[in-house]
């Protein structure tokens, strides 16, 4: 058991921050659309800002430890991994709140499911990739 997790604990921590993120997404979502009664889209674009700094500034120190590393150069890499992943969460929960009719709280949920695999990755082999020193 423990073999397993030591294995899989760079993916288990990111897991567990990113259930932290999700509480402070959630929570934030829940009071800009229904306390604030701003447009889901732009509750929604206000919620994934505050989250994904959250989730940024604790996978840098927690669950990549990489915090020794240039934080300029990873926070520009780590932009673009929002671009990618804050595309794919847009069309999700629009397609899923016009199409399908779901409330965007399941429309996010659906896409937090695609974005967490594509997050992990593109964290790790990425943003918080850790640059060996050059032997020689």
């Amino acid at each position: 058991m423990r073999a397993l997790f030591t294995q899989y604990q760079k993916f288990i921590v990111f897991l567990i921050v990113g259930g932290l993120t999700a509480v402070v997404y959630f929570s934030l979502f829940t009071l800009t659309w229904k306390w604030l009664n701003l447009d889901y889209k732009l509750a929604l674009t206000i919620s994934y800002f505050f989250a994904v700094s959250f989730q940024f500034i604790t996978n840098r120190r927690v669950t990549f430890k990489s915090h020794d590393e240039n934080i300029f150069y990873q926070a520009l890499k780590f932009c673009g991994l929002l671009v990618i992943n804050y595309l794919l969460t847009m069309v999700i929960v629009t397609w899923s709140v016009n199409r399908l009719a779901l409330s965007p709280y399941l429309a996010i949920l659906l896409s937090l499911m695609i974005t967490v695999v594509t997050g992990f990755a593109i964290s790790r082999l990425w943003v918080f990739k850790t640059v060996s020193p050059k032997m020689g």
